[in-house]
């Protein structure tokens, strides 16, 4: 009977859903038409009943991009993207279906589902001469679709439409899978080097994105440089001693 009773206490723990941690927002862009990109974590309410948390988000895209001097509209239409994995147990299924009914019964909103999964091997594994062939054709084999996913997010971000979009982009804890993006699209569209996209995401958890998640995000930092930009460094640089 105890071992029961502990077996069910620990299937009960793995079904609790996250909540929402306004803390973990980011204003991450503003494009010229006038859209905005936000990260954070799962948007549920901490009140047991299985909603989003609409009003909350929008007071923090309010104070998060009023602290980067950007005012945000009261009006305007949400896209909320999912990186949570639809085929698992609970809690990112159940996620997902809060999150696909609340959006489907809200005005002015839309749910997406982009599930990321990581790589088990990263580039710097391999040879040079495997890594650089394999970087190339990252858009073919990559199970994280970064090249295209992290493209269709920008044109929704550089279209303009008769309402401002807010798109969120988020996982469970705000941190590796949104880490694994927001970091692609900062080192595509943002300028950024791979210092500092990692330096953002470890200020958000105190910790660096876990290593699969890292792993897709240094391969596509890899298939840029070899593609796009020679210059782009994919591994941090090394720490200066003090004396």
């Amino acid at each position: 009977m105890t071992k029961l009773l502990c077996l069910s206490l620990c299937v009960l723990a793995l079904c609790v859903a996250d909540y929402y941690k306004p803390e973990r927002t980011r204003f991450v862009t503003r494009s010229k038409e006038g859209n905005y990109l936000f990260r954070g974590n799962e948007p549920l309410n901490e009140d047991g009943k299985g909603s989003v948390a609409f009003g909350k988000l929008h007071e923090a895209f309010v104070k998060y991009a009023r602290a980067n001097g950007i005012s945000l509209p009261d009006d305007y239409f949400l896209i909320d993207v999912s990186f949570l994995d639809p085929h698992t147990l609970k809690p990112d299924h159940h996620d997902i279906l809060v999150e696909q009914r609340d959006a489907s019964t809200k005005n002015h909103s839309k749910f997406l589902n982009l599930e990321l999964y990581g790589e088990k091997t990263g580039p710097y594994q391999l040879s040079d001469s495997v890594r650089e062939t394999s970087a190339k054709s990252v858009p073919i084999w990559q199970n994280d679709k970064l090249v295209s996913r992290v493209s269709a997010v920008n044109d929704i971000l550089s279209t303009t439409y008769e309402l401002p979009i807010v798109v969120y982009v988020h996982c469970e804890q705000g941190v590796d899978r949104t880490g694994e993006f927001v970091g692609a699209y900062a080192l595509k569209y943002l300028g950024f080097t791979w210092d500092k996209v990692n330096a953002d995401n470890h200020a958000i958890a105190s910790r660096p994105v876990m290593r699969e998640y890292q792993n897709a995000l240094q391969w596509y930092c890899e298939y840029l440089r070899i593609t796009e930009n020679a210059s782009l460094q994919c591994r941090s640089s090394p720490t200066k001693k003090t004396l």
